[in-house]
């Protein structure tokens, strides 16, 4: 509905200026095109999933989980006595040796971060999305507009997507601002006569 009053109502019956109807639907109609490509791109470009070699064998995972403090459905690794966390951080530590990991981000007991969910070590940035039921890729956030994770594959096409909606928004503000003023001049002309 906007589109239609913006170009046919606003554009093509306030407007007297053939030149200047011109350059504003190209604009409007170029800067909404890329906000709509970009929009499209941050949806239907697939969220960033963990690489395979994070993932634990089933002996690690039994391991680590054994040696995790349990209660009520959830493992509760910030509750460990120092003996636990120390069993935690040498599994962990021996699992991402024998895979060749290496890692930068550690939790607040120096244990490497594991993802008791997906059974798997998580890489720098990565965490695990309740929404999605998986570990994401330089996560961000999950979006309920686009119904996915804001992670590493998408990231760009949803910054370009919140930019392209400000210019928009930025030039209605501006277009309108500019016709409520060329009105109240026709107006004020018309009143003086």
């Amino acid at each position: 509905y906007r589109y239609y009053v913006y170009t046919w109502i606003t554009c093509f019956q306030f407007l007297t200026n053939r030149i200047q109807i011109t350059i504003y639907l190209i604009v409007f109609n170029v800067i909404l095109f890329m906000m709509l490509w970009s929009l499209i791109m941050s949806i239907v470009t697939p969220t960033a999933r963990v690489p395979i070699q994070y993932f634990t064998d089933k002996e690690t995972d039994e391991k680590i989980k054994a040696v995790t403090p349990f209660k009520e459905d959830r493992y509760l690794p910030d509750t460990s006595t120092k003996e636990q966390v120390q069993n935690q951080s040498d599994i962990l530590n021996n699992f991402a040796e024998n895979k060749g990991l290496r890692f930068v981000e550690v939790d607040n007991y120096n244990r490497l971060r594991y993802c008791y969910q997906c059974s798997l070590i998580k890489p720098d940035r990565c965490h695990h999305c309740s929404s999605c039921g998986f570990c994401v890729v330089k996560y961000d956030h999950h979006c309920p507009w686009i119904n996915k994770c804001v992670s590493f594959n998408n990231y760009k096409y949803f910054m370009l997507y919140l930019i392209y909606s400000c210019i928009l928004l930025a030039w209605f503000v501006i277009f309108n601002l500019l016709l409520i003023i060329s009105i109240s001049f026709v107006l004020l002309k018309k009143k003086k006569k």
